[in-house]
């Protein structure tokens, strides 16, 4: 299974992203965010950087984006907000679909997995989070019905997705097993301590993840 970890915010982060061979990192752009960079943050990658970068925005304008993905070059786009299908084309089509792009949907028991049937041939990738994205808030019993009908609509489509929510240390080999098919698990205050970036915890994660 392959990991990707969010809010990759200064040196130190990206050392051990690089060393560890994490599968994808999740560089903030979204105003609102805690873990956000400035797209001069580029400088601190290096060229042979191992990992694929993902940048992350919600409901931010074409424009803002363009712009910040020509400084900051990146392999994939993750949309977190309300984008219509038609702005995940919009995307696509920008950057000529040399960039993927994932769409982050936040799951509540009032979810309709109708709406996932707009996205089809529109994204690459559809991730499945809590309620509350980047608060480690996982998806609760109530949405977890609605979690197993989407996985099993993405299985039937032949849609890769992933899992985010509430993934931590002391959960994540039973996500390993419980979501044996998805194509990663997305972390971000789950290799945090007290909203910093606590090396030995990530350490662990990254080992369980990846050990067969």
């Amino acid at each position: 299974m392959k990991l990707k970890l969010c809010g990759i915010r200064n040196k130190a982060m990206v050392t051990f992203c690089q060393d560890q061979k994490v599968d994808f990192v999740g560089f903030n752009f979204i105003s609102t965010s805690k873990r956000r960079i400035s797209p001069n943050f580029i400088h601190q990658i290096p060229k042979n950087f191992y990992p694929q970068k993902v940048a992350l925005f919600r409901d931010q304008s074409l424009s803002e984006i363009e712009a910040i993905i020509k400084q900051f070059p990146v392999e994939i786009i993750q949309l977190h907000g309300q984008e219509s299908p038609d702005f995940c084309q919009s995307v696509k089509t920008i950057f000529s679909n040399q960039i993927k792009v994932f769409k982050a949907f936040c799951l509540t028991s009032a979810f309709d997995i109708n709406h996932l049937k707009n996205y089809q041939g529109k994204t690459d990738l559809w991730l499945f989070d809590g309620a509350i994205p980047g608060q480690g808030k996982a998806i609760n019993e109530d949405s977890a019905k609605v979690l197993q009908q989407v996985i099993a609509f993405s299985e039937k489509q032949n849609i890769p997705y992933a899992i985010a929510g509430g993934i931590n240390i002391h959960n994540i080999q039973a996500f390993k097993s419980r979501y044996a098919q998805a194509a990663f698990l997305d972390l971000a205050s789950g290799i945090e301590k007290d909203g910093k970036f606590d090396r030995l915890t990530a350490q662990r994660l990254v080992k369980i993840v990846h050990q067969q």
